[in-house]
């Protein structure tokens, strides 16, 4: 049961920003950017409730069709370390996690289309301004969201600078693959470079890519915690969630 309670920590980021080639699809990310977000949080499930906290450093490059996620989280006082790869040129999700002190990995298949950048249908909330004016302030924006996905449905509000289109942190509350979520998430080391070195697939995760090709979707007929943390990375860039 922990372990699903682990894949339900990584949450979205959504806004970077307008995409000035197309000023009405809401908030976008760049095409290609990288950052680390703190977490902390609590959730409510079957097991009774409990809290969470943790780091996670990402990377999304829609040139490449890649997106990669270095996650440490703590839940319940128990650690969790877990790299994810998405190749969306290959079809391919490569989930390297630990079991018994070991690396394991796990290849599975995912649907070939790279997660759109923007946001269409996120509602705008109006500016603010953090520290103090006229000298020392920062503008801020800020966008609501509602998340309408398979076991998971939400509300989502996201603040970024309003110049430059930073990202600032945001608040996400509601219940994801039956477990009541309510987080909080601020951002750090934005940058518009990544390191493509962690793009590359790990030698431990190649030698499972042709059975990978050859099974069913398990996200898809059995999703678990990671599935759902997994997927939770990914929509991060989607107009369908998170």
């Amino acid at each position: 049961m922990m372990l699903r309670l682990v894949g339900l920590l990584l949450l979205a980021t959504v806004t970077l920003g307008e995409d000035p080639e197309c000023p009405r699809c809401g908030p976008c990310v760049p095409r290609r950017w990288a950052a680390k977000e703190g977490i902390l949080g609590g959730y409510n499930a079957k097991s009774g409730p409990g809290s969470f906290a943790g780091v996670i450093k990402f990377a999304y490059d829609e040139y490449v069709q890649k997106i990669v996620a270095f996650s440490e989280m703590y839940v319940g006082g128990k650690k969790y370390d877990a790299y994810t790869l998405f190749d969306y040129k290959r079809g391919l999700r490569y989930l390297i996690t630990l079991h018994g002190g070991e690396k394991v990995c796990n290849v599975t298949r995912i649907p070939d289309k790279f997660p759109p950048r923007c946001l269409p249908g996120a509602k705008f909330l109006g500016h603010s301004y953090l520290g103090e004016k006229p000298m020392n302030d920062l503008e801020t924006s800020a966008y609501q969201m509602f998340i309408k996905a398979p076991n998971a449905k939400g509300v989502a509000t996201i603040t970024y600078t309003k110049e430059g289109s930073i990202p600032i942190g945001e608040i996400i509350q509601g219940d994801f693959n039956g477990v009541g979520v309510m987080e909080v998430v601020g951002f750090s080391e934005v940058t518009r470079e990544v390191n493509k070195k962690d793009f590359i697939v790990p030698k431990i995760c190649r030698r499972q890519e042709d059975k990978a090709r050859e099974e069913a979707d398990p996200i898809k007929e059995n999703p678990t915690l990671w599935d759902i943390m997994e997927m939770r990375v990914k929509k991060r860039f989607s107009n369908v969630g998170f």
